[in-house]
């Protein structure tokens, strides 16, 4: 077996790379190989055994190069900042058609395509009457409210438009975190700095979120590579009896005007999405508060005085303040510094794009059919997984 890795010098290419050549992996003895556009990136992982080719989404020779011979493609590579919405689409929509381009030019007889793509490009959690259910699922009509998030759903068009016989399997992950994280690193200094600060939610007791440490997403991704089936991986194709009603065909009918829609030929059903979420989600207050344990911190103390603990996070005599401000300060901030990025000539990193990302009350999806399907239960808890990554921040001297 022969299996591609694109984007892995970053948070999850590192982490999937290494379980992969880990002893519990099916391809610690196959060849890897890397498609990487910085190759002294490739510096932290001087001690795994793998080969590269150096490249990137816009390049159609090296990408050529990449996939060709390979049985399997995982598809990490992405923009997850970029000062417009042009630059997302250029590299996550666009970049994406070039690699499904390139694959079919050299390796139409492919296994399996493995995308990694977001829940931003399902939108957050639809909420009614203040409920919200178990969260976002596949049978929803597709929502996004960034431009990163529009920018990943189109990838996924392009993906199903072009692909024809090639099986695709589209993950989209929730909150990704774990050991060498900068992204959540934010959450974890404020935490360690004794404050914690988080937008008061408007339809629910407090923001909540679907979270999933990464290494359980590198373990399933493994699992998704290793099926032997040349169409869906074994596990996701489903016998007749146990056939997917229509409402949860990957996309919806064009001529649904409720959302974005795709319109492919799945005659063959050739793509499927699944979302990838620990089962659990977490209220904003118990994430701080599991941080919190993990620092040995204690417990959290609202700024009305009152005590956040939860059965989580052990009373202590130390305490830390959280402050949930209302949506309105952020708005007022976003056009301050964004007068400011104009006069000084920078891009802030607050705008008008993240505040529709901090907005909704619950970014929450339901890996239900992801275990269904797959049988995938081996999460890991919330308590260890926030250990770990604070024991590793702490190895790096980050917190």
């Amino acid at each position: 077996m022969k299996i591609l890795i694109t984007g892995a010098t970053g948070f999850i290419g590192t982490h999937l790379v290494r379980l992969m050549r880990s002893s519990e992996s099916p391809f610690r003895n196959d060849e890897i190989v890397l498609f990487v556009r910085n190759p002294a990136k490739l510096k932290s992982l001087d001690d795994v055994r793998f080969t590269y080719v150096v490249g990137d989404l816009s390049d159609r020779a090296s990408m050529e190069k990449a996939v060709a011979g390979v049985d399997v493609v995982v598809h990490l590579a992405g923009a997850i900042a970029e000062a417009t919405e042009a630059g997302f689409f250029a590299v996550n929509a666009q970049g994406t058609a070039n690699l499904m381009d390139a694959i079919r030019a050299v390796n139409p007889g492919l296994k399996r395509l493995i995308v990694v793509s977001s829940l931003a490009a399902g939108g957050p959690s639809p909420i009614s009457e203040g409920l919200m259910g178990e969260g976002r699922k596949e049978s929803d009509l597709d929502a996004p409210v960034s431009a990163y998030g529009r920018s990943k759903l189109k990838a996924e068009e392009n993906l199903v438009q072009l692909a024809g016989n090639i099986p695709v399997v589209i993950v989209r992950p929730c909150v990704v975190f774990g050991p060498g994280d900068r992204a959540t690193l934010t959450l974890f200094k404020m935490v360690s700095n004794r404050l914690s600060l988080s937008i008061r939610a408007e339809t629910l007791p407090d923001k909540k979120y679907s979270f999933i440490y990464v290494k359980d997403l590198c373990r399933i991704l493994i699992d998704l590579a290793q099926s032997q089936s040349l169409a869906l991986p074994q596990s996701l194709a489903l016998p007749q009896s146990l056939a997917l009603p229509q409402s949860l065909a990957l996309f919806q009918d064009e001529n649904n005007s409720r959302g974005h829609s795709y319109a492919p030929n799945l005659g063959q059903k050739t793509a499927r999405k699944i979302y990838v979420a620990h089962p659990e989600a977490m209220e904003m207050q118990r994430f701080f508060g599991l941080i919190s344990k993990s620092l040995s911190r204690g417990d959290l103390l609202n700024v009305n005085g009152t005590n956040s603990h939860s059965a989580d996070a052990p009373r202590s005599k130390r305490w830390e303040l959280q402050l949930r401000l209302p949506l309105g300060v952020l708005i007022f901030a976003e056009k301050i510094v964004r007068i400011l990025g104009v006069l000084f000539r920078f891009q802030p990193m607050l705008n008008k794009d993240k505040l529709n990302e901090l907005a909704p009350d619950a970014w929450v999806c339901s890996s239900r059919l992801l275990r269904e399907l797959t049988g995938w239960n081996r999460f890991t808890s919330h308590e260890q997984a926030v250990e770990e990554t604070v024991v590793d921040y702490k190895k790096r001297g980050w917190i």
